[in-house]
């Protein structure tokens, strides 16, 4: 593989899962042996096999490119057509030391002898990646393609950094082939010639040969989750990034990140390259932590960067200084001006996980969480690094462990980076009480058997609410985002930006006691096939107090089911709307109706932004059941005004959607059925049962009892 920069035994390549593992454990170590599996879960040392070659025969080494190129190949022709496979290659040419490989070609040019052997490290470079894109597509090597496995394998080539920085004493210049082109910056900053690199990606038949794509913008972080989505598997809970899959293939909606975040802690060739870089649309901020100073430039005006508009737009410099921090860069209490003999204080995220101690539920206890206690320096105190309760570097899990039923509640506004709740061994709860507030930067993830419920309270996240399959967002209160760090800025206006996205796979219920709630959610809306939205009427009204309502200010994308129940007290007059569900835009086409009182109501969409429940009985002869003879009152009326008869939905026309009213709603027993099972009233007793029935057309089933 490489470089992995492993420094812990637990991070070597056989604990990570791969099987097969040969090369350097450090970048630019060239040695006589290379690290490989040895069986057991661990790497043992293994010669370096050779050819002699440059500078010639017999000399007892070989250049450690093609001994990589020559095992990945091999690992290709061994599982190709056998099994799914996956490769991580880190070719660590063209690096320093610039000697390791002669001038070959380039010998007789009248180049500088360093730049010559970069050249050949180039060269040997692309001659490698070309026998492995071989081998991919003819694995046996006979020049019959037949055996490729081309068109099911998707490779990527890139780089983790600029080129070399400038003064490296090897004597190379970035200069002399315009290795960074017109880009200010090097390797180990944060300027785009230190992170702008290439990214090519081959899938054939997929991919078109020589189209590129200059409209998105990614880092590296977006790889994992691309190949993850590619195999049908969740990325870890905290994992950066998002999927480029669409990009890729050309198909789907394409995602992108709000904001894309750069670090840099490194002291090379003499400079102090410690910086952080946040970008968010056409803007890049820079802080050197040096001397703390800032650099704003609109890359898509200025991609050189050589106009600082630090003090002119302070607007959105002080915007992307907050962006940061919701990004996990955090500068205080981390950073520190003095960088010298007291070392420069490096953000990190704390994993932090929940359990109940002591018959405690608060959420913010210090005694309830444990994890990794990390410190730059052991002599700081654990209140420098935020160890003492939930603080904005922690990706928190809230988890049961132990069985039953636990809740976690949130009765003091507090903040995480990112939240993860699920119940391994019973149902795991996290409440938040009416208007407190909290805050989970990076997102939230309900797992199976997790519960989250606002009661009254408010949930504030930049990013994803992932209801997962199992998982349940209940109560009512607000989701809402940090548009206010931009607010008033126009070039980040009306572009979505800092807002969350509510991804539904699992189950909303919206309640507030036996009242209706209101659950408003600032972004977007999307529920999934697996989905469900569950909707209580209690009332005539306005949705919120009277019944239950989802409020979305960007767009609702609904597939999955409205699951509908009416309150046992209240019975609806046919043709009364209700309006459950409210977005900027609505998308319900395979939107199902269900639940125990889903057939008395039709559903639709109104204006686009309405999703609209209407009341509608078929029991129009008024008998207490849908049957064979309201069919028999709807066809004598068909095609006429409403009279009463007929009309299900009461919208004034008799008309096929009436049909289907009775046709959902068929062998249903409305009210009137109760009093066949009393004995025989008196005829002034009857005369008001049928009354009543007529105007009770169902009594509904007790409502549900409301849970956690």
């Amino acid at each position: 593989p490489g470089s992995l920069g492993v420094h812990t035994p637990h991070a070597i390549p056989p604990q990570k899962g791969f099987e097969t593992t040969f090369g350097s454990m450090n970048g630019g170590y060239r040695t006589n042996f290379l690290w490989e599996n040895d069986g057991t879960g661990g790497l043992k040392l293994t010669p370096v096999e050779y050819t002699p070659s440059w500078p010639g025969p017999g000399l007892p080494y070989r250049y450690s490119e093609d001994v990589t190129a020559d095992r990945v190949v091999k690992f290709v022709k061994d599982n190709a057509g056998i099994a799914p496979f996956a490769a991580y290659v880190a070719f660590e040419a063209p690096h320093v030391p610039l000697d390791r490989l002669g001038p070959g070609q380039y010998a007789g040019t009248a180049w500088p002898e360093v730049q010559k052997r970069y050249a050949a490290m180039v060269t040997n470079l692309d001659k490698n990646v070309g026998q492995i894109l071989t081998a991919i597509s003819d694995p046996n090597n006979d020049g019959n393609t037949a055996d490729s496995v081309a068109s099911n394998t998707i490779v990527v080539f890139t780089s983790d950094n600029g080129a070399l920085w400038a003064g490296d004493t090897s004597g190379y210049s970035t200069e002399f082939f315009d290795s960074n082109g017109p880009y200010r910056g090097q390797k180990a900053n944060t300027l785009e010639g230190g992170i702008r690199t290439p990214f090519f990606v081959r899938w054939e038949g997929v991919t078109t040969p020589g189209s590129v794509n200059d409209d998105y913008v990614g880092n590296f972080s977006n790889i994992y989750p691309t190949f993850a989505e590619l195999i049908g598997q969740e990325t870890p809970f905290g994992q950066d990034g998002v999927s480029m899959l669409s990009t890729i293939t050309g198909q789907g909606e394409v995602t992108e990140q709000d904001a894309l975040v750069w670090t840099s802690k490194d002291f090379f060739s003499g400079l102090d390259q410690k910086s952080w870089a946040v970008q968010m649309g056409d803007w890049k901020l820079i802080r050197r932590m040096s001397n703390m100073a800032y650099e704003l430039y609109h890359i898509a005006a200025d991609p050189y960067e050589t106009t600082n508009l630090a003090t002119s737009r302070t607007d959105i410099r002080n915007a992307l200084q907050e962006v940061v921090q919701l990004e996990g860069v955090l500068e205080e209490p981390f950073f520190e001006t003095n960088s010298t003999s007291a070392g420069l204080n490096v953000f990190f995220t704390q994993y932090k996980s929940w359990a109940p101690q002591g018959g405690s539920n608060d959420f913010a206890a210090a005694g309830n969480w444990s994890g990794g206690t990390q410190r730059n320096r052991t002599t700081d105190p654990d209140a420098k690094y935020w160890n003492t309760g939930p603080s904005p570097n922690w990706l928190a899990t809230v988890a049961n462990t132990s069985g039953g039923f636990q809740n976690a509640t949130v009765t003091a506004d507090a903040k995480v980076l990112g939240l993860h709740i699920r119940g391994d061994a019973g149902g795991m709860q996290v409440t938040v009480a009416s208007d407190v507030t909290l805050e989970a930067y990076n997102g939230v993830r309900i797992g199976t058997g997790g519960f989250f419920q606002l009661a009254g309270g408010t949930l504030t996240t930049a990013k994803e609410i992932e209801i997962q399959a199992g998982g349940r967002l209940t109560g009512a209160g607000e989701i809402t985002g940090y548009q206010d760090v931009i607010a008033g800025i126009p070039e980040f206006a009306g572009k979505g930006l800092l807002e969350p996205e509510v991804r539904n796979a699992g189950v909303i219920d919206i309640f507030q006691g036996n009242l209706g709630g209101l659950l408003t959610i600032d972004g977007d809306f999307e529920q999934t096939d697996s989905g469900q939205l569950h909707i209580d009427i209690f009332g005539a009204g306005v949705g919120g107090t009277a019944f239950d309502k989802l409020a979305v200010s960007g767009d609702a994308t609904l597939r999955g089911a409205l699951v509908v129940e009416l309150g046992a007290a209240f019975t609806p007059l046919p043709g009364q709307s209700f309006s459950v569900l409210s977005a900027s835009s609505i998308v319900a086409s395979s939107l199902q109706l269900l639940g125990p009182d889903a057939s008395w109501f039709n559903m639709s969409v109104i204006g686009g932004t309405d999703l609209v429940l209407t009341f509608a009985s078929a029991d129009f002869d008024g008998n207490g059941t849908v049957n064979a003879g309201d069919l028999l009152v709807w066809q004598d009326r068909f095609g006429g005004v409403s009279g009463g008869q007929g009309d299900a939905d009461a919208d004034g026309d008799i008309d096929g959607a009436d049909f289907l009213s009775w046709q959902r709603q068929l062998g249903s027993i409305a009210a009137s059925a109760a009093a066949a099972s009393v004995p025989e009233p008196s005829g002034m007793a009857l005369s008001a049962s049928i009354v009543l029935a007529l105007g009770l057309l169902r009594q509904p089933a007790m409502k549900k009892q409301r849970g956690c």
